[in-house]
């Protein structure tokens, strides 16, 4: 049986207007209180540096059990590019 999977990309300003910071708190309280149930997957996040340090790049993967839903936030940083 194949399974699809819906991918949903966010950026900085949808963040911002779907979720309020007063409500962002709530989700992020819940979040550690069932990652410290042992309910989460929150792995190091590896980063992937170029050569000579000129720019990086991060991941920060997550899955929670009981939502059944992962996620991955995905962070470049090249300084001096603004």
């Amino acid at each position: 049986m194949r399974r699809f999977v819906q991918i949903l990309i966010v950026n900085q300003s949808e963040v911002r207007e779907l979720l309020p910071m007063a409500e962002c708190i709530e989700v992020m309280a819940e979040a550690l209180k069932t990652l410290a149930r042992g309910q989460a997957i929150l792995p190091l996040r590896p980063v992937l540096w170029l050569p000579e340090k000129v720019g990086a790049l991060g991941m920060m993967p997550a899955y929670m059990e009981n939502l059944q839903i992962m996620g991955l936030k995905i962070v470049s940083v090249f300084p001096g590019n603004h």
